[in-house]
């Protein structure tokens, strides 16, 4: 994870608490708003369900009164007709009021003639003194959708017969709609009775006189609650909360329900919503947007200095340093700390290296006095053979030396330029062991090696060009040749003549060539021998461990740059 990731990490965390906070206000203003809304519908249908108690209290007054008027007591006719008529003009809310004796048969009326023996709320009022409340029916003679009240007639203490009276329902839906004009916008109203009968509906004033098809719990609570609908289950596909009154509460055998729109209810928390998010997602965006120029400003720069004067000195520039800045923060601190420990590495260094130069001088040093010492004992020695032995001891030792003198030639102790280094051994061996008229031709692309390649290479380099003077002939014509390729390093030697038939690397006894083949296996390289047209050549090639620099090589005409390796 990089450390612009981090930052913007931060900036989400930092804004966390804040987008729950967001989500919390929105769920507790939600749920507030359901609270709140629950508590209106309830009381919205219990506003309603006293209303209807009212009018059922002044129909019920208006029975008993009647019911104790003389002419009814007697079923005197006319009187008894014209007083009833007269009460039915005074109150359009009823369809009439009529008298029926104990076996049903309508009196104090010369018209109209009808028998209710067959209605339920006519059999309870015969039985009880309570005034009754019925159930949603048409009317017999009016034809119209009704509601009766029945309350039975005593006469001297003996029942004689049911007063009856009917509330037009068409008249009391009206009467509702107009007392709920404050109820909140599209909030519905449904009167049922104790059978699930829909007296009343508004709005789909339609399903009135159907029965109620779903929300049971309407029917059988005992006492008021409040429930959801969904848009599915309603006539007019508006999702309501309802509040609703027990059947068994006041007045009895009635139920009302009132639903409050739930788009109603949480108008604008989605707008709410909304605005807060955009608001939080520019809050979000601007400190970003903030963390970005700020971070970059005072940390992903300063770390990018320090990391880019730790990797120079990883590289090996050890003046790499960098800007302290603000040596009060933290980042100032760190960068003061590091320009201190590359200043004391850079000493360190260089005392090592001091170390290392006066270490390979000595040994340098120290070589050159052991070769001439095998040159001047092969100078005492009469013997040709044994001569040539201490020839090549010196000659080798005399080619390590030299080495150990090219180790600071480019970069310190950790490498040597090889092609300087063959150039300069070259020229040592055909001072010494050739005349002027055979130069030692070297053909060398400057190529770097580690002091573990170079030293060995060194001694193979002696020896192949030792063995080239030897069996060369008097004009031996040597070419070394020096260059990369996809495969790495190859280095050849060539000279005049040609190799035994059937000759094998592998199979040679000489001490000269068995080092030869162990210092190349040494080094991780691979040894070849051939001969053609006269001439042998003796190659090797091998991976270099230190990376390459780049060269340009003319091609056809065309400049190639060959990477570094």
């Amino acid at each position: 994870m990089t450390l612009r990731t981090r930052l913007y990490l931060l900036v989400f965390l930092a804004l966390a608490p804040a987008i729950a906070l967001l989500f919390y206000n929105d769920w507790s203003d939600r749920k507030h708003r359901e609270i709140q809304a629950e508590a209106d519908a309830l009381r919205y249908a219990r506003l309603v369900s006293s209303e209807m108690d009212r009018l059922f209290e002044g129909v019920r007054a208006q029975l008993s009164a009647v019911a104790e008027a003389p002419v009814v007591q007697g079923f005197q006719d006319p009187e008894c007709g014209r007083y009833l008529r007269r009460l039915e003009s005074t109150n359009a809310a009823t369809t009439s009021v009529s008298v029926y004796d104990v076996n049903g048969d309508r009196r104090c009326s010369a018209v109209d003639l009808v028998n209710i023996t067959d209605r339920p709320y006519f059999r309870q009022a015969l039985q009880s003194d309570e005034f009754i409340v019925g159930e949603y029916v048409v009317g017999k003679t009016s034809g119209l959708p009704v509601l009766p009240f029945a309350m039975r007639i005593k006469r001297e203490g003996q029942v004689i017969g049911v007063i009856v009276t009917t509330l037009r329902l068409d008249w009391l839906g009206q009467y509702l709609a107009e007392r709920s004009g404050d109820f909140p916008s599209r909030s519905s109203i449904t009167v049922i009775d104790r059978a699930g009968t829909i007296l009343v509906r508004i709005p789909n004033r339609e399903r009135e006189g159907t029965k109620l098809a779903r929300y049971p719990q309407l029917l059988t609570a005992q006492q008021s609650g409040t429930l959801r609908s969904t848009a599915e289950n309603t006539a007019d596909g508006v999702a309501r909360l309802l509040g609703y009154t027990a059947v068994e509460e006041r007045p009895r055998g009635i139920g009302v329900s009132v639903g409050i729109p739930l788009d109603v209810i949480f108008a604008g928390l989605e707008e709410a919503r909304l605005r807060n998010l955009l608001l939080v997602t520019l809050t979000a965006f601007l400190a970003l947007f903030a963390a970005h120029l700020a971070g970059r400003a005072f940390v992903i720069q300063p770390v990018s200095k320090l990391l880019g004067a730790a990797e120079r000195l990883r590289k090996g520039d050890l003046e790499a340093r960098v800007d302290v800045g603000n040596p009060r923060s933290e980042l100032g601190r760190l960068a003061e700390a590091f320009n201190a420990m590359a200043a004391d590495l850079e000493k360190s260094l260089q005392y090592k290296d001091l170390l290392l130069r006066e270490l390979s001088h000595r040994v340098m040093n120290s070589l050159q006095t052991i070769g001439s010492l095998f040159i001047m004992q092969a100078k005492a020695m009469k013997d040709a053979e044994s001569r040539g032995l201490f020839d090549q001891a010196a000659s080798r030792i005399n080619s390590v030396a030299l080495a150990y003198r090219r180790l600071h030639a480019a970069r310190g102790v950790e490498v040597v330029e090889f092609a300087t280094f063959i150039r300069e051994l070259c020229a040592e061996l055909q001072a010494s062991m050739l005349s002027a008229g055979n130069p030692i031709v070297v053909e060398a692309d400057p190529i770097l090696l580690s002091p573990d390649q170079a030293m060995p290479l060194a001694l193979v380099v002696n020896e192949l060009v030792t063995n080239a003077i030897k069996h060369g002939g008097m004009e031996p014509s040597i070419t070394i040749k020096l260059g990369r390729s996809s495969e790495g390093c190859r280095l050849a030697v060539r000279n005049r003549g040609e190799l035994p038939p059937n000759y094998d690397l592998t199979m040679t006894k000489g001490f000269g060539m068995r080092m030869v083949r162990s210092t190349v296996a040494q080094i991780g390289g691979h040894l070849e021998a051939a001969s053609m047209a006269g001439e042998t050549e003796f190659a090797i090639t091998f991976q270099p461990s230190v990376q390459q620099m780049a060269i340009a090589r003319v091609v056809e005409g065309h400049q190639e740059a060959v990477g570094e390796r």
